[in-house]
Order: structure tokens, then C-alpha cells, then sequence
């Protein structure tokens, strides 16, 4: 290539950063526009999740996402007009046909920013037709119709009046979409397609060739590449990319660069946070450059667009309209766990025990409450399921999903007996017939109607052969608006404290009061203080009613839970950022020591199988491998067990002969020896692929090596394929791959160089490359290991630890149970009883009260006027992002925080606490109405004053 060919690609590559940044500024060129476009916005219908923009899909989100998903559906249905050849401005007729392209003339063209105008011949009476293409988003707000565009660029103008943070997305194979920066992350959004957060549509779904992808807003540009592709390695796939730009390096450069731009005269600190926000999202790409397999694959071609021009443009997709979605809808279902991570939770219970089943809840999780904790899995078309403690009365023990009756027959078998198990859902085609052998399976929970499941059933009851006096059941439509029980008694037990690593809650309820530990301290105390201080905390017999545990990392505060702080989740574990969770729980689920097993640590001692692609490996090493000579020579495994165990697997290109090799083997041992100490299971495994010219050089050198190798009759075919493959031209050479995919996750040209400087570093060197490995799989293998660990961890925590006596699961049926009792009996032999209660939706108004029986009144008072600032804030200037969402550690924030109840009541008027990598947030939802929000606590204050 030409120097003169090399200058014109980046000069046009840099050119059309520079136009998508001019677009992404134009948004916030005029507020007034903003504010015209936001009252073109029809909150309280996007708001309403029964409304004519609503879907039943939507509701395993978060409310900010059901509004953002709705958003684009309207703007797709109601706003935008899709023009693939305008009508006949003469004679009205669609019969028209593309006959020139030319710059802007007139002056309504140059005032709309037309890029170019399109002039179109009619078929009928042959008059010109233009189209000019705009890009002024006010005269788009006024046209309203184009194509991918038009819809991108007029549709961050409408993210951006909600007050979302929004990138134009510019894809080289001539397409635009955007992406929102929503509850910690940055989410795609193709308003031609309404869709949300599907990356994958473009390559998996319209099978677009795709090449380079840059995201521009009006503070940063950013390579967003890797999140839309997973070929990006591929040979083809670079050499694409390599025809947009020459280098890598030179499209960081003018990246860097042009971000640079835009933040000058930035603030340290506003540069400090945004500088974090992309390192991190760097750092996923780089993630995501090594992956190969989508999480969760689209499977379906283009709506926008007429066929012809979707063909045209090779983006109809390997599907056409009219093919199964009933596949599609299973391949979705099935994307959703079957269990949450961490099952068990004590949530706080002041009085009585309320147990809710709904049928038509708001959320999926809300199809089952207790005590205030949402607890239902909530997939559709399945059995939810939560099993409660008796003994330790609310406390939730297990919540599953079942897709199929036997396997919920099963489950219910393996419980013990007298068990409170509540049951919500239902499974299209289950049969009702009484001579059915699974509703014979599931007499054992006394009272489940199995006729009820194919339409919806709503249960609770006990695990008995014989109802209690309280046990109900109902179809959805015997029980349209659910059912409600609450205890006659509640007896508070004694809890010891668990602890989650790496796990961080949905939410939390506020933060340790000064008395206990002040704020200061709180921020640079070691965990074991932390720990001491709320033990000390939890003596308050006051408190050991109202809080579930804590959460906390380093320099952060010890936030308080209470029953929102369910589900939990598992979060990525890095040095000095992970998070703790500790949770008070019954003694019979909490080791002595009172630590819970570390659930997403490295040298967790939970054991598991890897399940490695074993045809890729015996086709790439052979059938056999060999370990470390004894006494009686070299003894032979077979491949797929022998690395059965391991992440990674790095093949060794090594040779006795070769001076650097008996260097570098050394410091290569001496790592491998200390990472099998640290990470006896699921590390790192090595194959020594020899280039020894004979038999006893290999033993020789074979024997200084701790790990497995390719036998030496075999060594050579194999060496030279796996030569070809990776590229290996030399010795010593090093490749380390993904053991469950095959990727590549260091190359021979950087594993070498990565080994000799972590060693260089020592034993902490060492542990951070291979965290560092770990951290390149692909996402698909980060789910799958995630999943085995959950697996192992609920082994480990469904195991009796109170006393070396016991030796059977706590939540598990004893092989000799006391015998049932007579039909007709009551066979409850726990004490508990329940009743009808009816189920109370309590409002803002009533919120303040419960906080002031637990609150001072200048602490409520001062988280109302705390809230009132935010709200008005958000109300000057809707549009503004950063209005909308506050840390709560913030200094300004923290009297919400350290407010007993301070929190429940802001949720109340319309914020929402969101979990973040690095903190919590109190954020005003999208959909809230600030004047009446505003309102609101106006009038609260004033009863405040009253009471």
C-alpha cells in the first residue's frame, strides 16, 4: 500500500469520527430543543407496565430498562416514518424511483444540515421528488421521518431529554444505532428495530460483515469494536478492519486523541471519574476481543426496510419473516438462570411472617413474597418455587424454577418434612388428569392441585401427606389479585453472621449509624472491625429486628439490608475492589467459624469438573498424554481427564538443546509449582510439546518438568500441526489457551514475554497474570464457570455444620422420617400457623409514618429536604444526567443514608438505589414526574410539621 492510499484512509477514517461527534454535540447545542422534545414524551403511558407499549418481557428488568425498552418502541411505532422511496409530491403515489443524488441547494436544506438530497423521478406523471437527507435534530423533530440515520440521530435526542447519557454509534458498514450509559453499564439501542441491549443482531442476527465500530458522545470517543463482534481475531475480520485503518495503534491514536479534544477544560475531578468510567469499559473490550461465543445470540434478520433493500444490503439475516419464534422464545427462556446465585436469606421481620403468591405481580420476582423480599425466580412458562424454614420462621432457604412437574416432584421429595413451600407459575401442557403418575408424585405437599398447573397455580402449604389448617391453593383465576397469609406468632431466634465474598446485594437500606462506628472510620476500617462493629450494632434489640446484614469493600461505608437486598449477585473479584457480604443467618447453615465459603474466590475449596471441549483437545494433542517420568518410566493418562481440571491449558514449545529453553524452564516450573499450590483445582495446566531430536534428550529434559507432555512417538505429526496453527516459529515458545472454548488467551508472541515479567514480580506477579488470563476468555466461559462454582458453592452450603454429629444436609429429607400422620389430621408438627391477611400497597404517606416510629424527626426532615433538592435540581434541567444520580457515600447524600428508614422512604417518591462496580446510587427513575415527585414531598414535610 501506497503512502498516498495510507494518508487518505486515515484522513477518512478521522473524518467520519469528526462527523459522529458533530452529531452527539448537537443534542445538547440547544436546551430548549430538549426540552420541547421531552414533552413530546408520553411518561405515564411508558411508565405503565400494563400499557399499550408494555410487553410481558419486559418485566425481568429494572424499572429505568422497561422505560428505555419502551422509549424505543414508541419511537419506532409512533414517531419516526420509514422512507425507502418517498412519495410523489405531485400526485401522492408511491411509484417513485431513485434518479440522482446532489448537494444542498435551497435554504430549508442547508438550515436542516442535509448531507446530501436525494431526487427521486414518479413513474406516473414524472415530476422530481427530493429527500434531503437531514441531520439538524430540529428538523428532524419537525420531519420525522428517514432511515437508520435519521432514527439514530433524532432518537438521541430523546434518550438525551430523558436525561440519559448517549453515544452515536457509528458502524463502517454503513449503519447507526446508540448506546446509554444505564445503571452502571453502556447498553446498545437500534431505534429502526426497537430493540435493546441485543449486541449481537448485527453479526449474528442481519449477518453483517461488520469491520469498525466507534461510539461518540460529546465528551469521548471509543472503539466499541469488540462488543459487537466475535470473530474479531479472525483473519478475515482484520483484514477487513485493516482496509478502514492501517494499524491498530493508529486508530487509538486519533481516538485518544479526538477524545482529548473534547475534554479540554474539564474539571480534575469530572475527568477523574469519566477517565475511570472507560478504563474500565477498555477493559472489557480487551475481554471481549478473545471471545468467540455470544452470551445471548439474536437469531432473527432486519425489520426496518423494505425486503429488496434488506437483500440489497445483505442484512435480511439467515431468517426471514414468518420463521419460528417459538425457538427464538425457548432460546431466550433458557438464557435465564434456574436458581438465584445465592438462595438463602433471613430477611427482617418485625411482628409477623407475610407470605404473598401473586399471579400477575409487577415484577417476576414479586410473584412471591415473604416478608417483603421478592424471592421468586420468575421465568416464563415455569414453576417458581421458595422454601421457608419453619423452625427459623421466614427465613428463605431455596428458590428455584422448574420447567417440567417431575422435576418439581423430585425436589419436593428431597425436602424434609414439615417444610413451608410456595409455589407460583405455571407449565403450559402439564396433564390434570388425577391418574397422572407426577400428580400421584407431588401428594407429599399436601393440598397442590396439579390440575391447576397448565393455567397457573398459587400455592402454600407444608411438605406433609396431609394439609395444615392453613394450607391454600388456587388457580390464577379463582385468585386474580393473590394470596396473602401472615403468622399468628412470631418468635425471633438467635443468627450467626455469613460471609459472602465477591457478592454484592440488589440494594441497601442505609448505612452503620455514627454512634457505632463513625463515617471516617468506617471508610478505612479492616473487615474484621467492620465486622465487630455491626455485631455490636445488631445487640440493639431494636436493630436485630430491621436488618438482614451488611455489604462493604474497601474505603466504603457499611451499608445496612434489609429485605431489597434480594437477589444477590455475583460480582467480578479484583485486589482491594471486591465485595463483602455478610448476612445473619440460622446457625444451621453458617460454619463454625462463622464464615461462609468464599464464592468466587481463587482458592475456594470447592472442587468441580471442567467441562473441557475433549475432541478439540485429543484432535490437537493426541489421545494420550504422559506425566513426569518415576522409577519406572513415564507413566500415560488420557488427555481429557488429565486436563479435565484446568482453566487454561498452555502448550509448551520447548527442546533440551536450545540454550534459552534451559533458561526459561526453570522460572517456568517455578511458576506452574506455585500456582498448583495456590489453585490446586482449576488453574493452570502444561503440555511440554517437545522438539528434542531423540528420545533419551526428551527424557532427560522431560524429567527437570513438572507437568504432562505429548509423547515423544507421537510428538513430531503433532508439533508441526499445532506448529501451523499458532504460528510457532521458534523455541521456547508459549501458548496459552481457553480450556473450555480453544481460544487463544495468550499468543506466542506475548506469553513468554508476561511470564518472565510476572515472575520477575514474584508470587504476586504470578497470582495477577493468571487472574489476568482468566479475565481474556470469552463470556461464555466466564458464565460457565460461574454457573460450576454456584453448583459447588450450594453443595457447600447445604452441608450441616452446626455440629461433626450431624452429617445430613440441613435443607434435605432424613432417610427415616417420624411417620405421617393419619388422613385428615393436621400433620404440622412445627407449631406455626397462619392466616388470611389482606395484602396493603403502602404509599409515600404511609412510608413516613413507619419511618417516624424508628426516626427522629430532624433526620426524616432532613432527608426530605435532601430529596426536594435533587428532585429540583433534576427539574431545571431534566435533560442532565448528572441531576439524576448521586453516590451514597457522597457527603450531601449521606444524611439519606444515615437516616434509619432514610432510604425506603425516597424509594417511595420515585428514586431507585442502583448497585454499581464501585458503589451505590440513589437515581431519579426516568419516568418519574418531577413536579408532582416535587409535590410530593412538599406535602410530606408539611404532615411532618403537623404530626
Amino acid at each position: 500500500m501506497s503512502l498516498s492510499d495510507a494518508s487518505e484512509k486515515t484522513k477518512q477514517f478521522r473524518n467520519r469520527v469528526q462527523s459522529a461527534i458533530q452529531t452527539a454535540q448537537a443534542w445538547d447545542d440547544d436546551p430548549l430543543l430538549l426540552l420541547e422534545c421531552r414533552c413530546l414524551i408520553p411518561f405515564a403511558q411508558l411508565a405503565d407496565d400494563n400499557g399499550i407499549y408494555s410487553e410481558t418481557s419486559d418485566m425481568i428488568h429494572s424499572q429505568n430498562y422497561r422505560f428505555l425498552q419502551r422509549l424505543a418502541r414508541f419511537f419506532k411505532r409512533d414517531v419516526m416514518t420509514w422512507v425507502n422511496e418517498p412519495a410523489c409530491e405531485a400526485c401522492e403515489t408511491q411509484s417513485t424511483k431513485h434518479q440522482t443524488t446532489r448537494g444542498p441547494e435551497t435554504m430549508e436544506e442547508r438550515e436542516g444540515s442535509a448531507s446530501r438530497v436525494e431526487v427521486y423521478i414518479c413513474n406516473e406523471c414524472n415530476a422530481l421528488t427530493t429527500f434531503p437527507r437531514y441531520n439538524s435534530p430540529r428538523k428532524l423533530l419537525e420531519t420525522r421521518k428517514g432511515r437508520c440515520g435519521e432514527y439514530a440521530n433524532l432518537f438521541g435526542l430523546y434518550l438525551r431529554a430523558c436525561g440519559l447519557d448517549t453515544r452515536y454509534v457509528c458502524d463502517w458498514t454503513d449503519h447507526v444505532w446508540n448506546e446509554v450509559y444505564l445503571d452502571g453499564s453502556w447498553l446498545m439501542v437500534d431505534a429502526c428495530e426497537g430493540v435493546v441491549d441485543e449486541p449481537s443482531m448485527y453479526e449474528a442476527g442481519w449477518n453483517k460483515q461488520l469491520n469498525m465500530i466507534v461510539a461518540a458522545t460529546k465528551d469521548h470517543v471509543l472503539d466499541v469494536t469488540p462488543r459487537y463482534t466475535r470473530n474479531f481475531h479472525q483473519a478475515d475480520f482484520q483484514a477487513r478492519r485493516r482496509s478502514i485503518i492501517s494499524t491498530e495503534a493508529e486508530c487509538k491514536v486519533i481516538i485518544k486523541a479526538c477524545s482529548a479534544i473534547l475534554q479540554r477544560g474539564f474539571k480534575p475531578k469530572v475527568r477523574n471519574d469519566l477517565d475511570q468510567r472507560l478504563l474500565k469499559e477498555a477493559q472489557m473490550m480487551d475481554e471481549l476481543k478473545s471471545s468467540s461465543v455470544w452470551e445471548k445470540e439474536y437469531d432473527q434478520g432486519r425489520l426496518s426496510g423494505s425486503l429488496v433493500w434488506k437483500v440489497l444490503r445483505r442484512e435480511a439475516g439467515a431468517k426471514q419473516d414468518g420463521d419460528d419464534d417459538a425457538a427464538a422464545a425457548a432460546k431466550a427462556e433458557q438464557h435465564h438462570a434456574e436458581r438465584f446465585g445465592i438462595e438463602t436469606f433471613y430477611p427482617p421481620v418485625t411482628g409477623t411472617v407475610k407470605i404473598q403468591v401473586n399471579p400477575h405481580p409487577k415484577t417476576p420476582h414479586h410473584g412471591i413474597v415473604v416478608s417483603g423480599v421478592a424471592c421468586a425466580v420468575g421465568n416464563p412458562n415455569t414453576l417458581s418455587v421458595v422454601v421457608i424454614d419453619e423452625t427459623y420462621l421466614g427465613c428463605i432457604l431455596q428458590s428455584r424454577s422448574f420447567q417440567s412437574l417431575q422435576r418439581f416432584a423430585d425436589f419436593v421429595d428431597s425436602m424434609p418434612k414439615n417444610r413451608i413451600v410456595v409455589v407460583q407459575g405455571r407449565i403450559p401442557d402439564t396433564p390434570s388428569s388425577s391418574e397422572d403418575p407426577l400428580q400421584r408424585n407431588v401428594q407429599r405437599l399436601a393440598g397442590f392441585r396439579t390440575e391447576y398447573v397448565a393455567n397457573g397455580v398459587l400455592f402454600i402449604g407444608v411438605v406433609s401427606t396431609v394439609p395444615c389448617s392453613w394450607t391454600v391453593c388456587a388457580s390464577f383465576a379463582e385468585a386474580p389479585r393473590g394470596l396473602t397469609l401472615q403468622s399468628t406468632s412470631f418468635e425471633q431466634r438467635e443468627c450467626k453472621l455469613a460471609r459472602f465474598d465477591n457478592v454484592r446485594p440488589a440494594c441497601v437500606v442505609g448505612r452503620l449509624p455514627e454512634s457505632f462506628m463513625p463515617l471516617s472510620l468506617q471508610l478505612g476500617a479492616t473487615l474484621d472491625e467492620k465486622i465487630k462493629a455491626f455485631e455490636h450494632f445488631m445487640k440493639n434489640q431494636h436493630a436485630s429486628s430491621a436488618c438482614a446484614g451488611f455489604t462493604t469493600k474497601n474505603n466504603t461505608s457499611i451499608y445496612l439490608l434489609g429485605a431489597s437486598a434480594f437477589p444477590m449477585t455475583k460480582v467480578s473479584s479484583s485486589r482491594n475492589e471486591s465485595w463483602t457480604t455478610c448476612l445473619r443467618l440460622p446457625p444451621p447453615l453458617v460454619p463454625k467459624d462463622a464464615a461462609r465459603p468464599d464464592l468466587s474466590s481463587k482458592r475456594s475449596s470447592g472442587s468441580f469438573e471442567v467441562p473441557i471441549n475433549h475432541e478439540f483437545y485429543i484432535q490437537l494433542l493426541g489421545s494420550q498424554l504422559i506425566k513426569k517420568p518415576e522409577l519406572q518410566g513415564p507413566t500415560a493418562v488420557d488427555t481429557a481427564s488429565a486436563l479435565s481440571g484446568s482453566r487454561l491449558v498452555a502448550l509448551y514449545f520447548s527442546a533440551h538443546w536450545c540454550g534459552p529453553c534451559r533458561s526459561f524452564t526453570p522460572m517456568l516450573a517455578g511458576m506452574y509449582s506455585h500456582l498448583k499450590e495456590v489453585f490446586s483445582t482449576h488453574g493452570l495446566e502444561v503440555v511440554f510439546v517437545s522438539s528434542d531430536r531423540d528420545q533419551a534428550s526428551f527424557f532427560t529434559y522431560f524429567a527437570s518438568m513438572p507437568w504432562l507432555a505429548i509423547p515423544f512417538s507421537s510428538v513430531v505429526h503433532y508439533k508441526d500441526m499445532l506448529s501451523r496453527a499458532y504460528g510457532i516459529r521458534g523455541v521456547p515458545s508459549i501458548v496459552v489457551l481457553d480450556s473450555l472454548s480453544g481460544n487463544v488467551v495468550s499468543d506466542n508472541l506475548t506469553a513468554r514475554g508476561e511470564i518472565l515479567q510476572a515472575c520477575r514480580s514474584g508470587e504476586h506477579g504470578i497470582e495477577a497474570l493468571l487472574q489476568s488470563w482468566f479475565n481474556r476468555v470469552p463470556e461464555a466461559t466466564k458464565e460457565m464457570i460461574k454457573m460450576l462454582k454456584i453448583s459447588c458453592v450450594d453443595d457447600m452450603m447445604h452441608r450441616v455444620t452446626e455440629g461433626a454429629e450431624e452429617s445430613v444436609p440441613y435443607l434435605h429429607r432424613i432417610e427415616k422420617e417420624p411417620v405421617e400422620a393419619a388422613d385428615g389430621a393436621d400433620s404440622s408438627s412445627s407449631g406455626v400457623e397462619f392466616v388470611l391477611a389482606k395484602d396493603e400497597d403502602i404509599g409515600p404517606t404511609a412510608v413516613l409514618h413507619q419511618v417516624l416510629s424508628r426516626s427522629e424527626r430532624t433526620s426524616v426532615n432532613e432527608v426530605l429536604k435532601t430529596a426536594l433538592a435533587y428532585i429540583k435540581n433534576a427539574a431545571k434541567a431534566p435533560y442532565n444526567p448528572k441531576y439524576r444520580c448521586v453516590k451514597l457515600s457522597n457527603k450531601v447524600a449521606d444524611c439519606i443514608t444515615r437516616a434509619n428508614g432514610g432510604v425506603e422512604l425516597i424509594q417511595s417518591l420515585g428514586f431507585d438505589i442502583i448497585a454499581m462496580d464501585n458503589d451505590f446510587y440513589a437515581t431519579i427513575l426516568l419516568a418519574t414526574n418531577l413536579d408532582e415527585a416535587g409535590h410530593q414531598v412538599k406535602d410530606l414535610l408539611r404532615q411532618l410539621q403537623r404530626a
